[in-house]
């Protein structure tokens, strides 16, 4: 029977040779969706922006990783403090006489924030690194379906 040209375009064949199973040659046609090259280059854009992502993140973290180092440093000043000694704060050009304790407890909070920001960027880069292999997959797949659509007679 015909096989029109849509029909071959949506069709893989698969060649069992003798060789490698044992079993005499035959083709036999797995039916998947034709893929076009605006799906590919669609799908590689999205692999695009996920590797720009992971970029972004990697960029924040090492931000946080920096504020995070920072905080501690400022946190160990604190225990180095004579205990009648005065904590003043910056506040835009003028330094303000603030209670050494409520500067502690933001310096505290300000750790915490940041480790939980810091938890919560790798949670999502992981996330992101399991999508990638996963898009990766998919457009190496599509390519191979493409190429093999472009070798179908």
């Amino acid at each position: 029977h015909r096989v029109d040209r849509r029909q071959r375009q949506m069709c893989i064949r698969d060649r069992v040779s003798t060789q490698s199973t044992g079993v005499p040659f035959n083709e036999k046609l797995i039916t998947m969706s034709a893929v076009d090259l605006n799906t590919l280059q669609q799908e590689a854009k999205k692999f695009s922006a996920m590797q720009d992502e992971i970029q972004k993140l990697a960029v924040n973290k090492q931000k946080l990783l920096t504020q995070l180092h920072e905080n501690q440093q400022v946190q160990k000043e604190f225990g180095l403090l004579a205990p009648d000694a005065s904590v003043y704060k910056l506040i835009g050009p003028t330094l303000l006489k603030q209670d050494k304790q409520d500067a502690k407890e933001n310096v505290n909070k300000r750790i915490s924030f940041i480790n939980d920001e810091i938890k919560r960027n790798d949670n999502r880069t992981k996330e992101l690194q399991e999508q990638i292999v996963a898009q990766r997959k998919k457009v190496t797949g599509m390519q191979e379906i493409l190429q093999s659509q472009s070798r179908a007679p």
